[in-house]
């Protein structure tokens, strides 16, 4: 195209939904300072029909940025045959799939450009449109140059093609070396990325440029600037704490390769992001001390260990007294910082090597992996006892707190780690029993062990036997639609003397006393029966989730099992979406994708739940079958206020995207919640905010409600 005298140049938009082509323009407006005219197209046949239109009145246009997915015409498509009219217009695809073929499609047959994941962030937005401009001007000015000494030297060719090649092969820092080790080229991103001083010569031999590029690594033997092709990334760290990733490809023409390209990236925020997602996996974030999760797997790390060794090690389960009363009065603010300072004197009482937890709300746990003896335990609990007595300073306020500590050992008090962590908790309500502010040892109790345990087992047994449990429905909602879309089943306990009975209460005994496997059977039964009743109802789409044990995992028969059930009840299996912990899921991931695939198989949906909380979720991800992702509570929380928390939440949506599966937020309280979520792409979301767990009859009277206010409970949402 040739651009009439003074001609702005010309961005076309093409996407079938008129708010992102509205939002796009308008980001490219800010981004460009309106040095742009931005043209709108709702399709790809329009989008042709536009372009000819400008090229007809001698517009520049100079970019086609498109959407993939569209009715009719679609993105690479579109592409591929606006290529043949216009070669020189750059192409950028907009796509939320990872859509392998379509991408090799828009490279091979339209020259793509660059592809930009939805939803984009702006600033990448900007930045890629800008570096696309500005490769545009930059191809014409070469084109330009080489058409001019093409005139004087044919010998010169060879460079105009080798600084074409150049200039386009990446708008990062680039230099390019020939065959003879010396510097041809390098670009001026190239020089401030690695500060190259001006005395440094930056043509001729190579050795003195790569003097200085060694003298501000760490590690200079890292980078070499000859021999084999660098092809997957290497990740430079500078002495002044930069990281700068490089790579490097041959340079070939008439297929004989002249020289070398390697090019250079500042990834440090990069870098810095990943580890702080990485960080929040196993750290709390209002402490930033270790995670529950981060406990576990270190607390089963460390008892293999004394196994082996036959050394002793201790766990802590501490408590803070009232802290809920200063909490309520004074507001979370002040409740998070006294958190944080307590976290930190208890820090100070143990040794570099020991482990300080929040477990959660006003709950620590502290693991000591090296102990010589019991009293050891006893003296460290004391000092977090006497260290709490000095008055805390939050803000105006000064604050008083005590704790409450119960301590098991191992190997005495338990060989494995929920043993010891459920004795420690066992003792710990001992001493809140005789007035908080102490610590006991599990063994340290005058009383029979376990003797509220043992009778709740025995009741607990009864109340199975003579089906005094029940199972309630906590709904999820597509917030976009107002559908809900699924209700979770959760087993519930009505003791006749100390009323409702916590499920994690109760739901270990299950285990211990052998009955997790027919209790889960019979929630399932439940469940399945209740769901059929809601679709016969009308609530055809409504989809039912159970949560399975590891105890079921683990039996052969659980997909034969949960075919009767299903039968029996008459419930579609597409139907039936079964939840594991992904805890559970990463602690035998072999095991555990064997028995979900199996069930897959069968048209059941597979959730994984408590996403985010484990140890290596993402390398473990893809060999799980699963069609849902839960994110954990522990993300949800304190989203409003937690910036890192948005970005775990932000990931495993981009994440859950990319491999196509549903996504829902757990533990969603408050409107604020709720709209972060929805502003991080997040729709489908559970709690409080929308409905406690309820009764299958109150559950029933809420699908009537949300289908009167306009939805049925029909569609999922991903």
């Amino acid at each position: 195209m040739k651009p009439a005298a003074n001609e702005r140049p010309v961005i076309v938009c093409v996407d079938d939904d008129m708010l992102v082509l509205r939002s796009l323009r308008e980001q490219l407006q800010r981004g460009l300072d309106s040095a742009c005219d931005i043209e709108l197209a709702g399709s790809g046949q329009e989008a042709l029909q536009l372009l000819d239109e400008l090229a007809a009145d001698g517009a520049d246009v100079q970019l086609l940025i498109s959407d993939h997915v569209m009715p009719g015409l679609r993105g690479a498509q579109l592409m591929a045959q606006a290529h043949q009219r216009y070669p020189e217009m750059l192409k950028i695809m907009l796509t939320g799939q990872a859509d392998g073929e379509a991408v090799g499609h828009a490279v091979n047959h339209a020259n793509l450009y660059r592809m930009l994941g939805k939803p984009w962030q702006e600033h990448d937005l900007v930045l890629t449109v800008r570096e696309a401009l500005r490769s545009v001007q930059q191809d014409r000015e070469v084109k330009r140059h080489a058409a001019a000494l093409a005139s004087v030297n044919r010998e010169l060719a060879h460079s105009v093609q080798l600084l074409h090649a150049t200039m386009n092969a990446t708008v990062d820092g680039i230099l390019v070396i020939d065959e003879g080790g010396r510097v041809v080229q390098c670009n001026r991103q190239f020089l401030d990325l690695w500060r190259v001083p001006a005395g440094v010569a930056v043509a001729g031999p190579a050795d003195p440029l790569l003097s200085h590029l060694r003298s501000v690594l760490v590690e200079p033997r890292q980078l070499a600037l000859h021999g084999v092709p660098v092809l997957q990334p290497v990740v430079l760290a500078l002495a002044d704490q930069r990281l700068i990733e490089y790579s490097s490809r041959a340079h070939c023409i008439d297929n004989c390769q002249t020289g070398t390209v390697y090019s250079f990236r500042d990834v440090t925020e990069r870098e810095r992001s990943v580890a702080v997602i990485n960080r929040q996996a196993t750290s709390d974030t209002v402490t930033g001390m270790a995670n529950r999760f981060c406990f576990d797997n270190a607390l089963e790390r460390a008892v293999e260990r004394a196994r082996e060794n036959g050394s002793l090690l201790a766990v802590m389960f501490i408590d803070l007294d009232r802290f809920k009363r200063i909490n309520d009065e004074l507001g979370h603010a002040v409740g998070d910082e006294l958190l944080r300072c307590v976290a930190e004197r208890m820090r100070h009482c143990v040794r570099d090597d020991d482990l300080v937890a929040r477990w959660g709300g006003d709950e620590f746990t502290i693991l000591l992996p090296r102990i010589q003896s019991a009293e050891e335990v006893a003296l460290v609990a004391q000092r977090i006892l006497d260290t709490l007595k000095s008055p805390l300073r939050i803000g105006e306020h000064s604050l008083q707190v005590s704790a409450s500590i119960g301590i098991a050992v191992h190997p005495d008090e338990g060989g494995d780690a929920t043993t010891l962590l459920k004795r420690a908790d066992l003792a710990l309500y001992r001493v809140k029993e005789n007035g908080r502010n102490g610590f006991l040892r599990y063994c340290d109790d005058p009383r029979p062990k376990d003797d509220s345990v043992l009778t709740l087992e025995a009741e607990l047994y009864h109340a199975f036997e003579h089906g005094e449990l029940e199972l309630h429905y906590q709904p999820q909602v597509d917030t976009a639609s107002g559908v809900i879309t699924h209700v979770e089943a959760l087993a519930r306990w009505h003791h006749p003397r100390h009323g409702w009975i916590a499920p994690g209460r109760f739901m270990p005994l299950l285990d211990e006393m052998g009955l997790a496997v027919p209790f889960g059977e019979w929630v399932l039964a439940v469940a399945a029966a209740q769901a059929a009743r809601w679709h016969a109802e009308g609530y055809r789409g409504l989809g039912v989730a159970v949560n399975i044990s590891a105890s079921q995992v683990k039996r052969s028969d659980l997909r034969a099992a949960t075919r009767r059930i299903l039968a029996q009840a008459g419930l579609d299996p597409h139907q039936l979406e079964i939840e594991i912990t992904e805890a559970f899921a990463l602690r035998d991931p072999e095991k555990a994708a064997g028995v979900l695939r199996e069930l897959q198989e069968d048209g059941i949906r597979i959730a994984l739940d408590d996403f985010g909380a484990g140890f290596a979720s993402l390398s473990y991800l893809k060999q799980l079958p699963c069609q849902t992702l839960k994110i954990d509570r522990m993300f949800t929380s304190e989203l409003g206020k937690a910036p890192r928390d948005a970005a775990v939440v932000s990931a495993v949506v981009t994440l859950a995207r990319g491999f196509g599966l549903r996504v829902v937020a757990e533990g969603v309280e408050t409107a604020e919640t709720r709209t972060c979520l929805q502003e991080l792409g997040c729709w489908n979301m559970q709690g409080y905010l929308f409905s406690r767990a309820v009764p299958a009859a109150v559950m029933s009277e809420q699908l009537r409600r949300y289908a009167a206010q306009g939805g049925s409970s029909t569609s999922n949402r991903a």
